[in-house]
């Protein structure tokens, strides 16, 4: 089980001008900030043009020591997965910060139930009718399994109690180790686009469910062929501003380059703006 919450992507719109520093071809950038319904989003209402789009593929193409731009497009998310995956995931620290639910703070803050446990009942009971020729022994096996779950949590639960009243170190300690991998863990995750590119390719089609679920997830970011470097045709490219975005633009441009500092209000959204 994994989840996927509170998601947001930043920094299309820096990442391709430093892109475009080592040939100083500013002028041949052709993507801009859009609309968003009658809000202003500049990431990911980022519009990447059909020049820039080119340039950024033949980089990612020539991995990541070209590919410099994609470690300044950063996602922010918070993840709920298994232990297990988590450390699996700390395999990409680079380029990446997570702050997680702490369980030496709350971890005997309330009793365990199963709900807190990568545990599908309904998973576990196909996947046994599938692998058993007998469908009494897949039977079996599904019985006995939960029964170990609830015993596990039983026990968990019982030295839970035991600590809450003696408050002793080792009794601590017997519950982490006592702990299955499958108890979830929630984390807040900063993350770029170079650290994705890394995940998706070693990771796609990985025999974990977590795995395919992340790679699917990280496919429905905001130009996600960056990473994933899959056809794009489908995806909406550079059009024309609307007069009101245009004015907008110009207004933006202008508090840009003023030494004011003033700069117009961003929504940050997920959607990208329809072309």
């Amino acid at each position: 089980m994994i989840q996927f919450e509170n998601v947001k992507v930043e920094g299309f719109e820096p990442a391709i001008r430093g892109m475009r520093n080592p040939k100083n071809s500013w002028a041949k950038s052709d993507s801009h900030v859009g609309l968003s319904g009658d809000e202003w989003s500049l990431d990911p209402g980022y519009i990447i043009g059909n020049a820039d789009k080119d340039l950024m593929m033949k980089l990612s193409k020539g991995g990541s020591v070209h590919a410099k731009y994609r470690r300044m497009i950063v996602v922010w998310c918070d993840i709920t997965a298994p232990s297990y995956w988590w450390a699996e995931f700390d395999t990409y620290r680079f380029g990446r910060e997570r702050n997680s639910c702490s369980f030496m703070h709350k971890g005997t803050s309330k009793p365990f139930e199963i709900v807190d446990f990568s545990f599908d009942e309904d998973e576990i009971r196909a996947a046994f009718m599938d692998v058993c020729d007998d469908g009494v022994i897949a039977s079996d096996y599904c019985r006995e399994l939960e029964c170990t779950w609830k015993h596990v949590i039983h026990q968990l639960n019982r030295l839970r109690d035991l600590y809450l009243k003696t408050k002793d170190d080792r009794i601590f300690q017997m519950i982490r180790r006592l702990l299955p991998s499958g108890y979830n863990i929630r984390a807040t995750i900063m993350m770029n686009y170079e650290v994705l590119a890394n995940a998706y390719h070693w990771r796609n089609n990985h025999r974990l469910d977590e795995w395919r679920a992340f790679c699917k997830w990280a496919e429905t970011l905001p130009y996600s062929w960056i990473f994933t470097m899959k056809d794009t045709t489908s995806e909406p490219m550079l059009r024309d501003l609307t007069e009101k975005e245009a004015d907008i633009y110009d207004k933006w441009i202008l508090s840009e380059a003023t030494d004011t500092g003033e700069t117009l209000t961003t929504t940050f959204k997920q959607e990208e703006p329809n072309g």
